[in-house]
């Protein structure tokens, strides 16, 4: 039987057997941040992602990999603040301005722009492309066929192509910023944009 060599361990940590101890120590001491243990918790099945919408029931499912990662990044909000992780890494792509809801942009743009989200949530398996329609207020027929549109764009699939980590990284990132579209009262209890379904 082969023992086990903490060496290789130990040097990760210090140069020195005390040294190593203590920083081991320190980090099992220490707890990991909630982001972290909420996607650790998501991808053992050890919590459910939760989202809801419109005029239907909440969604529950069981979500892991990247789906995991976007849910526990998106806060006590989960899919729902997924989706929102999403609408802002879209918006800044699509030049809209900071805190632009997508749900209130009407026209052509914002038609895009929520296919977009669409297309990435279901890439992601945050959720399906129902639930996004229900999330934005509109048909879920229409959404489709404007997620067939975007998936055909030549520059709208350069954006479905980039890595949904490095999407992940740089929506963290705008979150930080004042200004992002909330998808609270203020957007989520207005009716569909006249004109559009």
């Amino acid at each position: 039987m082969k023992e086990f060599e903490t060496k290789a361990l130990a040097s990760a940590f210090d140069s020195s057997v005390f040294g190593a101890r203590m920083a081991m120590r320190a980090a099992i001491r220490g707890r990991p941040p909630a982001v972290e243990l909420r996607e650790w918790e998501l991808n053992h099945g050890l919590a459910l992602a939760i989202g809801s919408a419109a005029s239907s029931g909440p969604l529950v499912r069981e979500v892991d990999g990247v789906a995991a990662a976007f849910v526990a990044a998106g806060g006590v909000d989960g899919i729902n603040g997924a989706l929102k992780l999403l609408e802002r890494w879209v918006g800044s792509k699509l030049g809209l301005w900071e805190g632009q809801c997508l749900a209130k942009v009407a026209g052509s743009q914002g038609a895009r722009a929520r296919a977009l989200v669409a297309c990435l949530a279901v890439q992601a398996d945050v959720c399906s492309a129902a639930f996004v329609a229900r999330y934005f207020r509109r048909a879920k027929a229409t959404l489709c066929e404007q997620m067939a549109t975007a998936r055909q764009r030549l520059e709208d699939q350069q954006l479905l192509e980039t890595p949904m980590l490095d999407i992940l990284a740089e929506a963290v990132r705008l979150k930080g910023r004042r200004g992002c579209c909330t998808h609270e009262v203020s957007c989520a209890g207005d009716e569909a944009v006249p004109g559009e379904r």
